[in-house]
């Protein structure tokens, strides 16, 4: 692996104060059209999603990011989701795709690259 990227949370809903931090205006409309009592949980898997992706862009650029440099683009719902994350201001990295997957009460948010 050229590099890895994996976040782990309690899939607990997130504060709505929190979102704007967190997230870009066009993922948090995108939570915000979805079904009201799964907003707070869909949060928490943006946000593990892109913990997983600033853990794996750092070991190549060296570069702290903010949450606004991490855009998520989801290609689908459910337990196992599936993201691709475009990262901004991080030099050559191109898209990347990754994995957040529910079990139990955890959330795991995976990014790789070979």
């Amino acid at each position: 692996m050229r590099s890895i990227g994996i976040d782990l949370e309690r899939d607990r809903p997130m504060e709505t104060a929190l979102w704007p931090s967190i997230c870009t205006k066009a993922e948090e409309a995108h939570v915000r059209a979805q079904p009201v009592e799964w907003q707070g949980h869909l949060m928490i898997r943006l946000f593990s999603a892109k913990e997983a992706v600033y853990k794996w862009q750092y070991p190549q650029t060296h570069r702290m990011l903010e949450f606004s440099q991490v855009e998520v683009n989801w290609l689908g719902d459910g337990p196992e989701a599936r993201f691709v994350a475009q990262v901004k201001g991080a030099g050559k990295l191109g898209p990347v795709q990754g994995q957040c997957l529910v079990h139990e009460d955890l959330v795991v948010s995976l990014v790789c690259m070979r």
